[in-house]
């Protein structure tokens, strides 16, 4: 028995009324297409070639819930201007991608150092980070920089011509002496504010 035409519900077999407009992703704003990765949009400062050093890579390890995961940790300094430095530190598997990523967070943490005639430290000053103690000098004309190991690389890349540095503790990791001589270089003045700070004890001295 073949059923009526109204117990027959009319299904249309075109879908045109349920069909809407499609959104266009290729007409956004930039080269990015639906799908697609997000674009780093981060500059790898190695583009711009950077003068850097490494002062440390060590492997560390981190205990996980399958076993240990090793990676490589990596400090660098890298010279950004006259006088201007920056610190970076980055971990990865791989060394040369820790070294790159470090390079360019060097960037983020400019740190200018005041000079005297652009070849010495602007005043003496001392500088403290954990156990570390690091004291800077300034020295006169053409006498050469007298410091080693990381304290000599930081000062080359800052322009330091002239001077000593002295680590005065025993505990002489690289990673602190680093981060002391950061200390010590904020404590430092410019040379017109060191200039008027002498002048002015020798007027309170001469007073007494």
């Amino acid at each position: 028995m073949e059923p009526d035409n109204n117990d027959v519900k009319n299904v249309s077999t075109d879908n045109t009324s349920n069909d809407r407009p499609r959104r266009s992703f290729n007409n956004r704003s930039g080269d990015r297409k639906f799908g697609d990765r997000r674009p780093n949009d981060r500059k790898f400062t190695q583009d711009k070639k950077l003068d850097f050093e490494i002062l440390t890579i060590k492997r560390v390890s981190r205990t996980m819930a399958g076993g240990r995961r090793m990676r490589f940790a990596v400090l660098v300094v890298a010279k950004l201007g006259n006088g201007i430095i920056g610190i970076g530190k980055a971990k990865s598997q791989e060394v040369s991608d820790a070294i790159r990523m470090a390079v360019q967070r060097t960037e983020k943490n400019p740190i200018k150092i005041p000079m005297y005639e652009d070849r010495t430290f602007s005043h003496a000053s001392i500088g403290k980070f954990g156990a570390t103690k690091v004291m800077l000098l300034p020295s006169a004309k053409e006498k050469g920089l007298r410091a080693l190991g990381v304290a000599r690389k930081l000062a080359k890349l800052a322009g330091i011509t002239d001077g000593v540095i002295k680590i005065l503790t025993k505990a002489n990791a690289k990673h602190n002496i680093c981060y002391a001589f950061i200390e010590a270089v904020k404590l430092l003045r410019s040379n017109k504010n060191s200039m008027k700070l002498n002048s002015n004890k020798k007027i309170a001295g001469g007073a007494v």
